[in-house]
Order: structure tokens, then sequence, then C-alpha cells
């Protein structure tokens, strides 16, 4: 969102989000709830003014992939929520955007 703390962090529309502080794509595989999960942590960081660190996979205009990473510090502002950005699911056919498992951060 336009002047949000994820835009001011440097995140931009359709970044693939890897990692959101403490809550990974490990963590959902192994049975954790991805949003509450990230609630949490970004609520942590918020109450305590600390950053949140954010690892995305962004596609560049010539379609490859690189990871990238950013601090983000979660906070109140004229928007919705602490961050300033939409999170939303991956679906089965959104599987290209994923890297394969030997690109790792």
């Amino acid at each position: 969102m336009p002047a949000g703390p994820a835009q001011e962090a440097g995140l931009q529309p359709n970044d693939v989000l890897i990692s959101l502080g403490r809550t990974d794509s490990d963590a959902v595989a192994a049975g954790a709830n991805l949003f509450a999960a990230i609630a949490d942590d970004v609520g942590r960081a918020a109450s305590r003014g600390e950053a949140v660190d954010v690892v995305v996979v962004r596609r560049a205009p010539d379609l490859s992939q690189h990871y990238a990473t950013f601090r983000l510090y979660p906070r109140f502002w004229q928007g919705d929520g602490l961050l300033g950005m939409r999170i939303a699911p991956l679906h089965p056919h959104d599987a290209e955007l994923l890297p394969s498992s030997e690109e790792g951060p």
C-alpha cells in the first residue's frame, strides 16, 4: 500500500514472501497457522518498536528470480494493519513463482 511500512521498507507488489520475522514456509509445513504466526510476530515487534526481517523472491522483468531481504518496522499508520501490505497464500498454479530448492537464499 502506498506510504505504508512495507513500501517504505522496499517491498513491491507481487513479491513472494519466503519468511517474515521468525515465520517461514518451514513453520507452515510443520503445521503452524501461517497467518496466526505472522500476526504474533508482527504484533510483538510493533509493541517493542522492533523491525522484522522479510525475505521475498522477486521476479525481474527478464523473468529471472532473485531473493531480496528487507527490514520492515510494523507500526500504526493511516492505512490498514501494521504492515501496509496484503498477504495471500499461493495457489497450486503459482508454483512457478517459488524458487527451486537448489536456489536457496
